[in-house]
């Protein structure tokens, strides 16, 4: 709260992948984040070989920071992970310009 953080995670089924649904609900999660919440930056951590995850954050604004190693330890062994964000900024930015909000 003291920093206006938020952190974003989500697990889908695979029976519903590829139909657009996390997606829908991502937009909704970050326009209430930055709207109702007033959080400064939306943040995600997604596993390296998680392209599919990869994508819809950055369809929807998102930015790679870098790269945390060994973040995870998951099924006998350490995992690294992108680390994901989004700002307030880039958020309002996006709808000054007459746009859609990312």
């Amino acid at each position: 709260r003291a920093n206006s953080i938020a952190e974003l995670g989500y697990d889908l089924s695979k029976k519903y992948w590829k139909k657009g649904l996390m997606n829908e609900a991502m937009q909704k999660a970050i326009e209430f984040g930055f709207e109702k919440m007033k959080l400064n930056r939306i943040q995600a951590f997604v596993h390296i070989e998680n392209i599919a995850s990869y994508n819809t954050l950055k369809k929807n604004g998102f930015c790679a920071e870098g790269i945390i190693r060994d973040m995870y330890y998951f099924r006998g062994r350490y995992h690294d992970h992108y680390i994901m964000s989004l700002l307030a900024r880039d958020y309002i930015k996006d709808a000054d310009k007459g746009g859609q909000r990312i």
